[in-house]
């Protein structure tokens, strides 16, 4: 229970930082929309998992952002999952000019989008 009010808890911080970064990239650049990004995040899931489920709306936010956000099922395609040498869920690919980094961590996923997306 009280892991639950943690994990939700973290998420609105999350989604807080999310929001303040967009927010701030538009008052800074009034006359012109913020460039959408070069960062394609690849997110391994599934419909049985609780916490993929749970951090659904952190991925939209961070989708909202420009970022090229796929979500891959793994019981629709496992020879996908199997590929990238997936054995957990949820596990993300964060996927930028400067390489590929993965991550079972949503806390380290945001951290890597943001950093990618400050280096444009």
């Amino acid at each position: 229970m009280l892991r639950d009010i943690l994990y939700y808890i973290l998420s609105f911080l999350v989604l807080l930082a999310l929001a303040i970064a967009l927010y701030g990239c538009e008052r800074r650049e009034p006359e012109r929309r913020c460039p959408r990004s070069s960062v394609q995040v690849l997110v391994f899931t599934s419909a049985h998992c609780g916490p993929c489920q749970r951090i659904r709306p952190i991925l939209l936010s961070i989708q909202a952002t420009g970022v090229d956000v796929r979500i891959i099922d793994i019981d629709e395609y496992p020879d996908v999952a199997r590929a990238y040498g997936v054995v957990g869920i949820p596990t993300f690919f964060v996927r930028t000019s400067s390489g590929v980094e993965r991550t079972q961590d949503i806390v380290v996923l945001c951290e890597l989008v943001r950093r990618a997306n400050h280096d444009r």
